[in-house]
């Protein structure tokens, strides 16, 4: 198979994130997350299942709904597009219904992320 007739070929992708912990606050809350993602299939909008009461300070606090994975098939020609649309991704963190932080992922960084192999899948994974 030639190079170009790789880039052609639509592949099974599956795109995770999770926000795991936060730490360092300076002030009390109960925490949600909210984002939204274009991919290939359709727009995909994310809202974390229950509210996660953070404590002021310097204690880590696992946030037990923030992760999402979204599966989808994409050739390497639409997943550049994929992430030049969600170049940086908002992930809005809201006490009620008042939004007191947002956190940006850049999806570039998955790129340069180290490749981790198995023998059937390959993942990249950025902190």
């Amino acid at each position: 198979m030639s190079r170009g007739q790789e880039d052609q070929q639509a592949h099974r992708l599956k795109l995770s994130l999770d926000c795991h912990s936060t730490k360092n606050l300076a002030f009390a809350l109960n925490c949600s997350l909210q984002y939204s993602l274009a991919l290939a299939s359709a727009q995909k909008h994310f809202q974390s299942s229950q509210v996660t009461p953070i404590s002021q300070g310097p204690q880590e606090t696992r946030i037990d709904s923030g992760f999402a994975a979204y599966e989808f098939v994409a050739t390497k020609a639409q997943l550049l597009q994929i992430v030049a649309q969600n170049s940086r991704v908002e992930i809005r963190v809201s006490d009620g219904s008042k939004q007191v932080a947002a956190v940006h992922v850049d999806l570039k960084e998955l790129f340069s992320a180290p490749l981790k192999q198995s023998a059937t899948t390959m993942v990249r994974v950025s902190d």
